[in-house]
């Protein structure tokens, strides 16, 4: 006969789970707050869809660890080639290329170079725009300017453009 888990005390889980932004948190702190009113792991997991041995390690580690089990643990997923150390030099190393281009703008071929050879790093064509997004850049942008256009030749033709 498996043992009898003692039901989880202590928090308002309804009245948390209607402040908490994060929805798998969310999840969690309604599943703890059916636990405290005496509903059973299984009852608990037919309500969620869950696997009833989700909800029992869910209360296990909440008995062990307390309301932090509701948050996903650090580490899941691939973490990113370049260190978090080096965003910000690579964000400014970035603007600087642009800047210094002149003309036209910056490709994924020029950054995939650029972290290459400044960080030895290499990043595929799709994953640099991942990056681009974490670094806070965007690649919509106005339409470039030519680097030999002339301002005043262009407003000139503008303004004489419907007396022709």
């Amino acid at each position: 006969m498996p043992r009898k888990l003692k039901p989880p005390t202590g928090h308002d889980f309804f009245a948390l789970s209607k402040i908490e932004p994060n929805a798998r948190s969310r999840t969690r702190l309604l599943a703890l707050a059916n636990l405290s009113q005496g509903k059973t792991p299984a009852e608990v997991a037919v309500s969620f869809d869950l696997h009833p041995i989700t909800v029992r390690s869910l209360l296990t580690r909440f008995h062990q660890d307390g309301l932090s089990v509701i948050y996903d643990r650090e580490g899941r997923g691939r973490h990113t080639k370049l260190p978090e150390s080096q965003h910000e030099s690579a964000k400014q190393a970035i603007l600087k290329a642009q800047a210094d281009l002149g003309g036209g703008r910056l490709t994924a071929l020029h950054i995939q170079a650029l972290l290459k050879k400044d960080y030895a790093v290499e990043y595929t064509h799709n994953s640099v725009y991942g990056l681009m997004r974490r670094l806070g850049l965007s690649w919509i942008s106005a339409r470039s300017s030519h680097p030999k256009r002339n301002q005043q030749v262009q407003d000139e033709y503008k303004k004489n453009l419907g007396t022709g």
